[in-house]
């Protein structure tokens, strides 16, 4: 299964010797704090995402801000990989496109889009997966979805009946996953969304 983290985005430049300094993706114009710079992250979080970030050239603004606590960022990576090889890809991508559009996470929308359309998921089933509904969906895919809706749109109202359905539909170990996944994207946009990142391509600011 692809790492849904470490994936994220799809502009490739497999650059062999990084650019100096290292650009920042989706960092604001404005925002309340400054950017923490790749050749400044711990050795920890050097050693998570140099591949990633040489394989892509640049490194994403949510790691460049939540680099600020390295320990946490840490774990937090290790805890979507773990996550993510645990659930199938079709999945991950419900719970993230439908987190994202419900959050207004227009930095993490885009990713995954470009994710999702990479793993080989149709336009129509991507569009499907954001509203949460739609012929293209399987009903494990509706069922993780209406759950989604329970925990972030109705502020957990309905979300024991909908995690009993999911459960019913995928086994208790997997439902827990989708949930603790959840999770994850609900962090990341709460991030994202307050320090403003964009929706946009590479960056030196």
């Amino acid at each position: 299964m692809q790492n849904t983290l470490l994936e994220e985005g799809t502009v490739e430049v497999k650059a062999s010797t990084l650019p100096s300094p290292v650009p920042v993706m989706g960092w604001p114009g404005s925002a309340a704090l400054s950017p923490v710079p790749y050749e400044q992250l711990t050795p920890r979080l050097h050693g998570l995402l140099e591949a990633r970030v040489r394989r892509l050239g640049y490194l994403g603004g949510f790691f460049a801000a939540a680099a600020r606590q390295p320990v946490a960022l840490g774990h937090f990576i290790e805890y979507t990989e773990t996550l993510t090889e645990t659930l199938p890809d079709d999945l991950v991508q419900v719970v993230a496109l439908r987190t994202a559009t419900l959050t207004g996470n227009e930095y993490e929308l885009v990713q995954h889009r470009r994710l999702a359309a990479k793993q080989g998921m149709t336009p129509g089933w991507i569009s499907a997966a954001e509203a949460g509904e739609g012929s293209e969906l399987a009903a494990r895919h509706l069922a993780t979805a209406a759950l989604v809706d329970a925990c972030v749109a109705h502020d957990g109202a309905g979300s024991r009946l909908s995690f009993a359905r999911l459960v019913h539909l995928q086994g208790p170990d997997e439902s827990m996953a989708v949930l603790m996944m959840l999770g994850r994207y609900v962090a990341h946009a709460a991030i994202s969304n307050a320090v403003g990142l964009e929706a946009n391509l590479p960056s030196t600011s």
